[in-house]
């Protein structure tokens, strides 16, 4: 049986002696170092993956073997890693340098001696940062100046260049202003708090502070004229989630004392029998749940904003939450 012709591809004249691609690889190679040599030193991260990186290794790929490749990338590799070594070595150095320039400095303040090294950039950081400030944040930058030196201490912008006079005015003065700005948030939430009886008085302010802690240091990025209103907004705000939280709080121990009630009325349970059962620790989270839930919700018809929630309406969201509970617990 005759079998079917296959087509015959032409790939070329036969008669050509193949070309010893020796001599175009060495050339390839030598160029590729060319160019490496000619470029700029570059930080770590534009190493291979830039877009003259790549462009050569797409090059090599088409022009080279694999091997030829792999040693080109290799000894690429091995030179940016022998430049990025000293590099490395003297960032650190910049880093030690400025910690322990910015320790010395809080160390001096925390016992009471105002003679720094920079004497005269920090006295003019606290000189800037209360004219800035004036007649908004009253209180003396002078005694704020050991906090906001631990909190530059916490931020690498402040190692990125050696501390200079400059540099340290600029970066220090920022610090005290939003410290002075968050100590008058602190005064004028006590202040509005007070205001509200039993309850204010025992709220957390410190965790009201913290939760809102970038949005007031963020003040000092608001022209002066606005800074005062933008913080008696804020503090308003605080106001009402730390009344919030306080009736939230209530409505829940109301719950669970029904739940816990309930539990020992239909099984004949004592309080600690109870409270001690891991179905009590599980309503408790449903109960938080319910109760954010229910926060979102009222913000979300509030246009975003979260408006005062009475004791009562939360009661009547954890009650649901509870019925429903027992019901699960054969209790109902």
């Amino acid at each position: 049986m005759l079998m079917p012709m296959l087509p015959v591809r032409f790939t070329g004249p036969t008669n050509q002696t193949p070309v010893d691609d020796r001599e175009q690889r060495t050339k390839v190679l030598a160029q590729i170092d060319h160019q490496h040599q000619a470029e700029p030193p570059r930080s770590l991260g534009q190493r291979i993956l830039t877009a003259t990186g790549l462009a050569r290794v797409g090059w090599g790929l088409g022009t080279l073997g694999l091997s030829e490749l792999a040693r080109a990338l290799h000894g690429y590799n091995t030179r940016e890693s022998a430049g990025a070594a000293p590099r490395a070595l003297a960032n650190q150095q910049i880093q030690r340098e400025n910690r322990q320039l910015l320790q010395q400095l809080h160390d001096n303040v925390a016992t009471g001696q105002f003679q720094f090294p920079h004497q005269e950039a920090v006295e003019s950081a606290m000189e800037k940062a209360k004219t800035d400030l004036q007649g908004i944040a009253s209180t003396d930058p002078r005694h704020l100046l050991g906090r906001s030196i631990l909190s530059l201490q916490s931020k690498p912008s402040a190692f990125d260049e050696p501390i200079t006079d400059k540099s340290l005015s600029h970066l220090l003065s920022k610090e005290l202003k939003q410290e002075m700005i968050l100590e008058e948030a602190n005064k004028q939430l006590r202040h509005a708090l007070g205001k509200r009886g039993p309850w204010g008085y025992g709220a957390d302010r410190a965790g009201l502070l913290s939760e809102r802690s970038k949005d007031i240091r963020g003040l000092t990025n608001y022209p002066p004229d606005q800074i005062n209103r933008e913080l008696e907004k804020i503090v308003s705000e605080m106001v009402t989630r730390g009344e919030n939280l306080h009736n939230s709080s209530e409505a829940r121990k109301s719950a669970l004392s029904a739940y816990v009630q309930a539990v020992m009325d239909r099984f004949q349970l004592t309080n600690a029998q109870v409270t001690g059962n891991p179905e009590y620790k599980k309503l408790k989270l449903l109960l938080d749940e319910s109760a954010g839930t229910h926060e979102r919700q009222l913000t979300a018809r509030n246009g975003g904003l979260m408006p005062l929630i009475s004791q009562s309406s939360y009661e009547e969201a954890l009650h649901r939450t509870t019925q429903q509970f027992l019901i699960e617990l054969g209790v109902r």
